[in-house]
């Protein structure tokens, strides 16, 4: 229920991320929207986004990784599990107890694969039509799990609803 949390301070803390987000919450709009686009494409975009993102994170909370995209050190794999492990173990919780490195090597190959155009990858090593919207989805809740957590809203509030629609799309 957002009338439970939506506040002026809630809005005054938005502009002021929005404002930090700058083009990364424009292009998680764009991906998350009807516009044609083939879902494994959307899916890489958000993949990419998560490097922005973790370095967006860090400048909010203290207890994150430093992490910027602009250190050669930093890998898009590094900035996934993090994110990923700070707002996303209810998300990805089936998917870190199988195969955490795998699943995050697949979530960068899969960026790759789109945003690099790489062919030949072996089928096994990046998502499936059907698994791209399955993270789409996924990664759509972590997002909005980042959002709400930097704006102050308490997770615990929307946990519950959060599992539910994770174990739906687990299912499907």
């Amino acid at each position: 229920d957002f009338d439970t949390v939506l506040s002026a301070d809630i809005l005054s803390k938005w502009e002021n991320l929005d404002d930090e987000l700058d083009i990364v919450h424009q292009a998680a709009l764009y991906n998350i929207a009807d516009t044609g686009v083939t879902h494994d494409v959307k899916c890489a975009n958000f993949i990419e986004s998560l490097e922005p993102i973790a370095e967006i994170i860090g400048m909010y909370d203290a207890f994150f990784p430093s992490l910027n995209s602009q250190d050669r050190n930093v890998t898009l794999k590094m900035c996934i599990d993090a994110v990923i492990s700070k707002f996303g173990k209810d998300i990805f919780h089936r998917e870190y107890q199988q195969n955490k490195e795998k699943f995050l090597q697949t979530l960068v190959n899969t960026r790759n694969r789109m945003m690099h155009i790489k062919r030949n990858l072996p089928a096994n090593k990046y998502f499936s039509g059907e698994e791209s919207i399955l993270y789409l989805v996924k990664l759509c809740h972590l997002y909005r799990v980042v959002l709400l957590s930097l704006l102050g809203v308490d997770y615990e509030i929307y946990k519950d609803a959060v599992k539910k629609s994770v174990g739906q799309w687990d299912d499907w």
